[in-house]
């Protein structure tokens, strides 16, 4: 029993290790295509007067996602 603990153990510590070494990757890539998006005013006041996320960062982000996307609404259709 402890054997197959013991493997277990360094199976899931491998699958780990692999998980860690796509999600590097992915962020990588994602860098490299990443824009940053400006806070503007109206941005942050859409996200004071209209809680679509509890958390309130969370929220500020999203309605700057929405504003960014909102302003070019014909990018990145396919």
């Amino acid at each position: 029993m402890q054997l197959h603990l013991e493997q277990a153990s360094d199976a899931n510590q491998m699958l780990i290790g692999e998980t860690e070494m796509r999600m590097v990757e992915a962020l990588n890539q994602i860098a490299a295509l990443a824009e940053i998006i400006a806070l503007r005013n109206d941005m942050l006041q859409s996200s004071l007067s209209q809680t679509i996320i509890q958390d309130r960062t969370d929220n500020l982000i999203l309605h700057c996602i929405l504003g960014d996307a909102r302003d070019r609404p014909t990018e990145g259709v396919l």
